[in-house]
């Protein structure tokens, strides 16, 4: 069993092939078919849109079946069954498993297919696939990463935050502007390579930004005097250079004002559909992964 619950567990170069593999098909070359009755098991046992859609489409791209677990079993009779034997026994009857749990995602040492998680909980929660459609985002743009100047506005404490720094600390930009609000400091980490890159800013001052990132505020993290003040408005974009986009992993509820949604820097709707192209290189690169044993040991 391989377990990628981190954007950590993927090497440099696999992130790159993961990459190079979702330009490939979104310039349309056909997803690997599978070689045989291929099924992907999805684990959501928190609330969905995206990530679990995004990867039962991506699963039926490649000619798979996706299967859904979306709750623990439980019973007047019984008390529900733990998260780690609901996904060791979707682990047998299945050649990968992606996972959506609210704690720490830990999997039992009998499961034998590759089991990645779509977010998980916990201090250290991260969400690797939405990062990796993040970083996909980030690179269409005209200017490399690496001379980019990112911009991170929101709860950077969030999961899908705390992946995708981790991993531009292989894939550095230039400058990394957080645009937060001291209440949502505490308990913000990231990684100490990138403290030479940061540093903090208000939400007006991002004439210099090539990208936006606009993470969602959980309901009540913050008052609303300060939520107003990291609320993306349309004044804001157009600060922006024209070849700036604006990115987000959503959902966004009222962090950005219904009407920014449509400038045209706005790409948040185009980066979730890219999200298809990543979560099929994604599955093609798990189901090769030599620690696959589904196809000798469970096949009929």
């Amino acid at each position: 069993m391989t377990l990628y619950r981190s954007v950590a567990d993927f090497r440099p170069d696999q992130v790159d092939q993961i990459l190079d593999r979702a330009a490939q098909i979104k310039s349309g070359e056909a997803p690997i078919a599978s070689t045989h009755q291929t099924i992907v098991g999805l684990a959501f046992l928190q609330a969905s849109l995206r990530t679990r859609t995004g990867f039962a489409a991506a699963a039926i791209r490649l000619g798979a079946t996706p299967i859904e677990v979306l709750g623990l079993r439980a019973s007047d009779a019984s008390m529900p069954e733990s998260v780690e034997s609901t996904i060791r026994i979707l682990a047998g009857y299945t050649d990968i498993v992606v996972a959506r749990v609210d704690q720490p995602l830990v999997v039992p040492d009998s499961v034998k297919v590759p089991v990645l998680s779509g977010g998980d909980g916990g201090p250290a929660a991260e969400h690797p696939s939405q990062a990796l459609i993040d970083l996909f985002a980030l690179s269409q743009l005209p200017v490399p990463i690496s001379q980019q100047t990112i911009a991170m506005c929101g709860d950077l404490r969030m999961r899908a935050a705390r992946s995708l720094l981790r991993l531009l600390t292989e894939r550095r930009p230039h400058r990394l502007v957080f645009i937060t609000d001291p209440t949502l400091r505490e308990g913000l980490e990231w990684p100490s390579e990138l403290n030479k890159l940061i540093e903090y800013r208000p939400l007006d001052d991002i004439a210099d930004v090539d990208a936006l990132y606009v993470v969602g505020i959980p309901h009540g993290a913050i008052h609303e005097e300060g939520r107003a003040r990291l609320r993306v408005r349309t004044d804001h974009l157009e600060s922006m250079p024209a070849h700036a986009g604006v990115f987000s992993p959503l959902p966004l509820i009222d962090e950005m004002e219904r009407e920014a949604f449509n400038h045209p820097r706005v790409r948040i709707f185009d980066q979730s559909d890219d999200g298809l192209f990543v979560r099929a290189a994604i599955l093609e690169f798990l189901l090769d992964v030599p620690e696959r044993h589904f196809a000798e040991d469970h096949r009929l």
